[in-house]
């Protein structure tokens, strides 16, 4: 599915508002769908698929952090990307709408270009972890039915080198996409070592990749959280479970800075955690 007929859910129970987005919007080539509360979305949803979801913070009987809560403990629906549209840009607000699920907000009255340059990012971002996702499991497949039928050694190491090979073909596919974003990115393997940063942390931050890779994240707070917090984030994560925050950081000539970051694990093969990623946002 082509980015310009992904097809997008607005949750807002006031016409204006859904008029202004679905003009823009759909001059952008979206099918948008449109639900006034979060009973009728829901209904909306058991019948459409969605790629991402414009959800209102603000509304009557049930607000929108209670709607992202209903929507992300569907297995159904949990991968789906949610945008909170709100007025509410303290912290406190900004920490519960990623408590209850949402990726991103933007605050209202927003820039359209804005609106749709964050839109554009969870949706390559979200179309890149599911062909990530396709190719494992196509390849897990593959390799089940190839060991069933040789039954002899001989082959097996130029059979994972191949493999090997197209693998790092779609892990440097989604490393181009990745370095296009407008958040930063950090990726780490399963004990929190640097292994990857985007073009976009390296401009934010200061620091080339050559100068963080086989660090740890945590050189940017400069010992302003304790062991307890982090024990707890890594309680969190190991388990599979998305972690989301916000940090106080310093850049390289010293400016501090305070960014919203969320904490994917990295699930392949195993039950735990192979590695995590990081997409971490500045605070204006």
């Amino acid at each position: 599915m082509t980015e310009k007929n992904q097809k997008i859910l607005v949750i807002d129970d006031s016409p204006k508002n859904i008029q202004v987005v679905a003009n823009f919007l759909q001059n952008e080539g979206y099918d948008l769908s449109f639900a006034s509360e979060g009973n009728e979305a829901m209904q909306i949803m058991q019948k459409e698929h969605f790629d991402l979801i414009l959800l209102d913070v603000i509304m009557p009987e049930i607000d929108g952090f209670e709607v992202c809560k209903k929507i992300t403990s569907d297995p159904l629906y949990k991968d789906i990307p949610i945008l909170f549209l709100t007025v509410k840009t303290d912290p406190d607000s900004i920490i519960r709408g990623f408590e209850s699920g949402g990726v991103d907000y933007i605050t209202k009255p927003f820039n359209p270009y804005e609106l749709l340059a964050r839109i554009r990012t969870h949706l390559r971002l979200r179309s890149a972890q599911i062909k990530l996702k396709s190719n494992n499991e196509k390849l897990i497949e593959e390799m089940r039915l190839r060991h069933k039928t040789e039954r002899q050694l001989k082959n097996l190491n130029t059979e994972l080198e191949y493999k090997v090979s197209e693998r790092t073909k779609h892990i440097y596919k989604l490393a181009g996409i990745i370095d296009q974003l407008y958040e930063d990115v950090i990726i780490t393997n399963k004990k929190g070592i640097i292994e990857y940063v985007n073009k976009s942390f390296e401009r934010s931050t200061g620091f080339s990749s050559d100068e963080v890779i086989g660090d740890i994240p945590r050189f940017l707070e400069k010992g302003k959280y304790s062991e307890k917090f982090y024990d707890e984030l890594w309680s969190i994560i190991k388990n599979g479970k998305t972690w989301r925050g916000i940090f106080d950081n310093v850049k390289k000539d010293g400016t501090e800075y305070k960014e919203e970051v969320t904490v994917v694990p990295i699930m392949n093969h195993g039950e735990e955690p192979e590695g995590y990623f990081s997409l971490k946002r500045k605070i204006l």
